[in-house]
């Protein structure tokens, strides 16, 4: 298994691009994704930047469970990845997010208060984790974009088929 830049899916000047049946498909940077990084920034700024802050319920119960699947899916992507269980460096698919989105809703909703004291769960958790999933499955799965086409009038004189005007008659 390789995961350096030589690797067939980066190669010919297609860097940060794999190939998949003719199409170009954004290469996931796992703890160098973007939305991760975002979301690890929010969790910070609101644990101990806003709750301290506010009294505003949303920010103490279901702000940081919005963030779940961003902040702990890519780390855990990067594991399955590096153990072979990952064959792959697309973003995240459809299947990986609800998979966790279901492990972690049980495991923290249902068997933790089992087993955890003072513990509860809360279906309103689990529902924020379900938009954080679906916020990340959309950030993750937008359209690539493309390079606008060049106008005529923006291309060089030379590519334009034109002769630049000389000084001699």
């Amino acid at each position: 298994m390789r995961h350096d830049g030589d690797s067939a899916e980066n190669r010919g000047g297609d860097r940060g691009r794999v190939h998949h049946a003719g199409s170009a498909v954004r290469r996931f940077r796992y703890c160098a994704d973007p939305l991760f990084l975002g979301a690890c920034t929010l969790y910070v700024l609101n644990r101990w930047g806003l709750q301290p802050c506010t009294d505003l319920a949303f920010f103490h119960s279901w702000f940081d469970d919005l963030l779940l699947i961003p902040c702990a899916l890519p780390p855990v992507l990067a594991l399955h990845r590096r153990w072979g269980l990952r064959a792959h460096d697309r973003p995240p698919t459809v299947g990986e997010i609800l998979g966790h989105l279901v492990l972690w809703s049980v495991l923290c909703e249902w068997i933790g208060p089992a087993i955890v004291p003072g513990t509860v769960g809360d279906l309103w958790d689990v529902a924020a984790y379900a938009c954080g999933a679906l916020l990340a499955a959309l950030w993750w799965h937008r359209p690539l974009r493309r390079p606008l086409p060049c106008r005529q009038s923006d291309r060089p004189a030379a590519e334009k088929g034109t002769r630049l005007a000389s000084s001699s008659p």
